[in-house]
């Protein structure tokens, strides 16, 4: 298991991997978990991975790994039947670019991974053959690059000659959907993401983005043979315009822990009314001030309280709006607490 987030840290992701790590022991299989230093090597019998992190400037309490080769390094020796990717970012792409590796060199199959880089290169690993094309740095994103220079790309992938292509990027590498078809290549497309989404947050107000979004995707769904996607959220996007070529890959679920059966099983003394919870990271980008927004709309006849479980930079911010919740009216309140589990 490559896991963004594991223990000293608690939130919903590290919460995830210790009750998978419990599973995997009760049933007896061995597990292996790679991880951001610092913290515990060893959990529910299974080894941990350590791999230096750096903490982020504005969220000292969520160490950030840095991607390393001692991240296939680990998986290699492991050698696992699966390789479990927990809210992937930089540690997960490292871990997902060395499980497909493993995965191809074990049943047989010659691989070639095309990157960008910052200059050419063409590396033999264990696991296959890394072509680095020089690319330029996106604005904004650090030492992220993009394979930009298309002509470039299909001259490699001619003198490659693969069998089966496999592409990633749905923006800038889209036309290579229909570059395989030309060649009689079957092709994939990895969907992580929707466009509408990624244009939303970025566009003027009334900018027409979803009509965009759909003709993009209607030109993805008819260049490339199979797209798969990680969420039904990422595949309504493409089933809403009619796609038929569109897998899905569930994400897995604890039915015994998230059971609707389990409400009320802890009675709390002098609560009367709704109960709301809201459970994770108190960082911008999970928007936990929606919680808040709720119980001010239950405050008109409605005895309501929230409890809101997790940490993060918005922590005092949601801690003042709270308070003035308690001062304002007895019967609707709001608390915010960090919690260990």
């Amino acid at each position: 298991m490559v896991a963004e987030s594991f223990l000293p840290g608690i939130n919903g992701v590290t919460n995830s991997v210790l009750r998978v790590l419990e599973h995997l022991e009760r049933r007896g299989h061995q597990a292996l978990v790679v991880a951001a230093d610092p913290g515990p090597d060893e959990f529910a019998g299974a080894h941990v991975e350590r791999v230096r992190a750096v903490p982020l400037p504005c969220y000292r309490s969520f160490p950030v790994a840095l991607p390393t080769r001692r991240v296939e390094g680990a998986l290699r020796a492991f050698d696992p039947d699966v390789v479990h990717l927990a809210s992937p970012a930089a540690l997960g792409a490292v871990g997902a670019v060395a499980a497909t590796k493993l995965g191809y060199v074990q049943a047989g199959l010659e691989r070639v991974l095309v990157i960008p880089g910052a200059h050419d290169e063409q590396v033999d690993t264990p696991s296959g053959l890394r072509v680095s094309l020089r690319s330029p740095r996106l604005p904004g994103r650090g030492n992220y690059r993009a394979l930009t220079d298309l002509e470039r790309v299909r001259a490699c992938l001619g003198a490659l000659a693969p069998d089966r292509l496999e592409v990633s990027d749905k923006l800038t590498l889209s036309s290579l959907g229909a570059w395989g078809t030309r060649e009689g290549i079957p092709t994939v497309l990895l969907s992580h993401e929707r466009i509408d989404a990624i244009l939303a947050p970025r566009v003027p107000r009334g900018f027409p983005f979803r009509g965009i979004a759909k003709r993009w995707n209607r030109r993805l769904a008819r260049s490339f043979d199979t797209i798969v996607c990680t969420s039904s959220f990422a595949e309504r996007e493409l089933t809403s315009i009619g796609a038929t070529n569109v897998r899905r890959v569930p994400l897995g679920v604890d039915l015994q822990l998230f059971h609707p059966d389990a409400r009320g099983a802890v009675p709390i003394d002098g609560v009367t009314g709704v109960r709301l919870v809201c459970v994770g990271r108190l960082s911008r980008e999970k928007r936990p001030e929606i919680a808040v927004e709720a119980l001010r709309l239950l405050r008109s006849g409605v005895s309501a309280q929230l409890w809101m479980i997790g940490d993060g930079p918005m922590r005092e911010r949601l801690e003042r709006r709270a308070q003035g919740y308690r001062s304002r009216s007895p019967a609707t309140s709001a608390s915010v607490s960090a919690s260990q589990r």
